[in-house]
């Protein structure tokens, strides 16, 4: 049975904690627009949705795209589920 710890957080049935929502930046699609590869594209997508949502670790992006998430998206994503876990909307 899942476990609500407010409004935004949930703590699904096999431990992962669901966050209700994030917010994407303009500029992380301004980087998308770069990547030439439509994969490569959708892999850099998926992970910001499964980061933003379960805080699942990004497995289909590497190098470049890889760094710009662990930089530019990770933090950020970081800040909003902090102020979602203190029952903060963001």
């Amino acid at each position: 049975m899942k476990k609500r710890i407010n409004k935004f957080v949930t703590i699904s049935d096999d431990g992962i904690t669901v966050y209700e929502k994030f917010r994407w930046f303009v500029k992380w699609v301004a980087y998308c627009g770069i990547l030439h590869d439509e994969a490569e594209r959708l892999a850099f997508n998926d992970a910001i949705v499964e980061y933003g949502i379960m805080s699942k670790e990004p497995t289909g992006i590497t190098g470049a795209t890889l760094e710009y998430f662990n930089t530019e998206i990770r933090p950020e994503l970081d800040r909003q589920h902090e102020q979602m876990m203190k029952g903060r909307d963001i």
